[in-house]
C-alpha cells in the first residue's frame, strides 16, 4: 500500500473524501438500527453484502436476507443506541478496510435491558461511485442483562438533598 505522503494532491483528497463517505455509513449503520429506519440501514450494505454476526444472530447475505434479520431484531430488541468509537480505516483505490468497536444500550421486548460491546470489522468498496459495506464481521465480547434496569428516566424526579 502506498503510503499517504507518496500520494499526489488528488488522491490524497481521495482518501481523504473517501473516509469521510465510509465514516457516514458506519454512522447510518447505527441510526438505521437506533431510528428504526430500514432504508437507511439497508442503504449502507451493497446488495450482496455479507452481514455476519456468529453467535449472535447468524450468517446474511444479501438485501433481503439483511432486511429479515433486521425484522426479527427489531422485534426481540426493539429499543437500541449504539455508540460506534474507535474506527480506524485504511483506504486502498476503490477498496477499504475498517475497524471499530461498539457498545450497544438496548431494551427488549420483555422489558429487559441489555448491554452488548462488539467490534465490527468492515470491508468497504466503491462501485460505480458509491462507497458501502461489502462485509460487516460483527465480533461480539459479550451481552448481558441489567438487573436494575436504567435508572432514572426522563419521566422520573431526582432526589432533593
Amino acid at each position: 500500500m502506498t503510503k499517504f505522503g507518496e500520494l499526489t494532491a488528488e488522491q490524497r483528497l481521495d482518501v481523504l473524501e473517501s473516509k469521510d463517505a465510509i465514516r457516514d455509513l458506519v454512522s447510518g449503520y447505527a441510526l438505521g438500527w437506533d431510528r428504526h429506519d430500514v432504508n437507511l440501514l439497508l442503504s449502507v450494505f451493497h446488495e450482496d453484502a455479507e452481514y455476519l454476526m456468529p453467535g449472535l444472530f447468524g450468517d446474511f447475505r444479501g438485501a433481503d436476507e439483511i432486511r429479515r434479520v433486521y425484522d426479527q431484531v427489531v422485534v426481540a430488541i426493539p429499543e437500541t443506541w449504539h455508540f460506534t468509537t474507535n474506527l480506524l480505516l485504511k483506504v486502498d483505490g476503490d477498496r477499504a478496510t475498517g475497524i471499530s468497536e461498539v457498545n450497544m444500550h438496548g431494551t427488549e421486548a420483555s422489558g429487559r435491558p441489555i448491554i452488548l460491546a462488539a467490534t465490527y470489522l468492515d470491508e468497504f468498496q466503491r462501485r460505480a461511485g458509491r462507497w458501502a459495506i461489502s462485509r460487516r464481521m460483527v465480533e461480539t465480547h459479550y451481552v448481558t442483562g441489567l438487573l436494575q434496569g436504567w435508572g432514572l428516566t426522563k419521566e422520573s424526579k431526582f432526589p432533593k438533598n
